[in-house]
């Protein structure tokens, strides 16, 4: 006797609830896909709780694409474009190109772009919510004031940097020259709409503080273009220092700082075939903060496509939350290379990136996409 197949039972909407949670979250399409799956599913992904509970289960924003900027070949300079590296993008290329600004940094989901036709023009911009705000400019003299970098970052107090979209925001800039052989910092709040007083340091140069800036905790780490220091800035103590950085890393620009998973500074720098990681850890013997090799990954057996032309590759940014190394190299591509899962993904066939592409890291929820299309 044939007994009739007996039908699985359905699932309830809190189960459902808690499959969708478990949707990876740097492929912001399966979100979408599920919304498709009937009127219950859609209701559950786009109820007004479900971006919070999702950003809480995950924890760790995704990189959802990078910013590389082009230059224009006229009087406009550079132009910022967006590669994006989901299906889902939180915005379309011609959107991203429509900026006539530089990126300089993006941290807790905005975007800092410069006027590349005035000094000291600054914009912040939130690519989630496609909200900018220009910052008025501040008063700074100086015979080398073109050589300067700038870092946002959220400005709530006890965030936990999941949602900061709409918040309050901090630009940090720091500029070289400003007083014979100084380094100078001011910080702008989007609270008071000022910039603060400057605080400074003397550095003895004058060139471009680079645009490889990493944030940890309540510092501020910028690496110098073309010299063998760092600079450190204390956002709570409004303190400016300086420390070298590791021997033999090289002052030609192939390297970036990072921010590791035991919390301590990290430098990653390209020699020949092979990428050098180092760390910078407190000596339990005195008590003194050192440089110490910690890894070496030799790109030609983690990535074959670039075995006879690794001496092209160029380390070019670096995803903080994510931590990973973006690597460059010839005609084979841009790589992105996760330092903990060891996992290498192919994010662009171009490799065309001769200055730092800027990583833009964001949860990409229903809040945002779920009634309206998507790229």
């Amino acid at each position: 006797m044939v007994h009739p197949r007996r039908q699985p039972p359905e699932l309830t909407a809190d189960l459902i609830g808690e499959i969708v949670l478990r949707l990876p979250p740097e492929d912001p399409a399966c979100l979408v896909r599920a919304s498709l799956v009937c009127n219950l599913w859609r209701g559950i992904i786009s109820d007004r709780t479900f971006p919070r509970r999702y950003r809480e289960f995950h924890r760790t924003a995704p990189m959802l694409g990078f910013f590389n900027n082009l230059y224009s070949g006229n009087s406009r300079g550079y132009i910022p474009r967006f590669i994006p590296i989901t299906a889902a993008s939180p915005f379309s290329q011609s959107e991203s190109d429509s900026f006539d600004w530089k990126v300089l940094d993006s941290h807790h989901g905005r975007v800092l772009l410069r006027d590349m036709m005035e000094d000291f023009k600054f914009a912040v911009w939130d690519p989630i919510s496609d909200h900018r705000q220009q910052l008025p400019k501040p008063i700074i003299t100086g015979s080398y004031i073109s050589n300067y970098n700038a870092v946002v970052l959220c400005g709530a107090d006890c965030c936990d940097h999941l949602d900061c979209h709409g918040g309050p925001f901090l630009v940090v800039l720091m500029c070289n020259g400003c007083s014979g052989w100084a380094t100078c910092a001011r910080v702008y709040s989007s609270k008071t709409g000022a910039w603060g007083a400057p605080a400074s340091v003397y550095s003895g140069l004058k060139y471009l503080v680079n645009l490889k800036s990493v944030i940890m905790g309540d510092k501020i780490y910028s690496i110098f273009r073309l010299s063998a220091k760092i600079l450190i800035y204390d956002i709570g103590k409004h303190y400016l220092s300086m420390i070298d950085t590791p021997d033999n890393c090289g002052e030609d620009d192939n390297n970036v700082l990072m921010s590791l998973e035991d919390g301590s500074l990290g430098l990653a720098y390209i020699r020949n075939s092979s990428i050098y990681l180092w760390s910078r850890k407190v000596n339990d013997s005195d008590g003194v903060a050192r440089w110490m090799q910690c890894r070496i990954i030799e790109l030609e057996k983690l990535i074959p496509a670039i075995k006879s032309r690794t001496s092209l590759a160029r380390v070019i940014g670096f995803a903080e939350g994510v931590c990973a190394i973006l690597v460059s190299n010839g005609t084979a591509g841009t790589f992105m290379i996760e330092l903990k899962s060891g996992r290498v993904r192919k994010i662009d066939q171009s490799s065309s990136y001769y200055d730092v592409v800027v990583p833009f890291l964001s949860f990409y929820t229903p809040r945002y996409f779920i009634f309206r299309p998507f790229a």
